[in-house]
């Protein structure tokens, strides 16, 4: 009985350590914005941007989209971009119908918040983006994927500790009541 309930435990572990570290290996990546765009609503534009593992090395060949949603009425877009010119970079083209702040995001293995764009009206509206603009070829965003499955493992090892500690004090009672029973009297 004991045996079982150990080898559910280093299952349980197993499974809670090596599976979420697995899904993510090779860590983290940036995302860094060549320039953040002057969108006009009603009309096209690009947005480009390099993908580094570790910050360092260019990844291409990553599902990359652009998730889109208007402050004013919650309309959401999802853009897919496409791998573009030098390894790890992508390029994205956007059609915004409506004026207004948008916030945005690139996901690519997790989501990379971006500062928001101000969407001038075709019709002459001038916005100013100054204010909102990161310095180009500046990092912008990161994720780490460390941070987000490390709670997986410490929370098995908790949960297995736990568990073996109670299994050992009834382990323990359990011997004690066959000692008991087998005495003679």
């Amino acid at each position: 009985m004991i045996w079982m309930i150990r080898a559910l435990l280093i299952s349980i572990f197993v499974l809670f350590t090596v599976k979420p570290l697995t899904a993510h290996a090779g860590g983290w990546l940036v995302v860094t914005l060549d320039s953040l765009p002057e969108v006009i609503s009603g009309q096209e534009a690009t947005i480009g941007f390099m993908v580094r593992q570790h910050g360092h090395t260019p990844l291409a060949g990553q599902k990359a989209q652009v998730e889109l949603i208007h402050q004013g009425s919650g309309e959401r877009r999802v853009v897919p971009a496409q791998d573009s010119g030098p390894t790890g970079h992508y390029t994205a083209r956007l059609l915004l119908p409506k004026d207004g702040i948008w916030e945005w995001k690139i996901r690519v293995w997790a989501e990379h918040p971006m500062p928001a764009l101000q969407v001038r009206s075709s019709g002459g509206y001038e916005a100013n983006t100054a204010d909102l603009a990161p310095e180009p070829n500046k990092s912008v965003s990161t994720t780490s994927v460390i941070e987000n499955t490390l709670i997986w493992p410490l929370t098995a090892i908790v949960v297995a500790t736990a568990v073996m500690w109670r299994s050992r004090r009834v382990l323990r009672r359990s011997i004690m009541a066959l000692s008991d029973w087998q005495r003679p009297v």
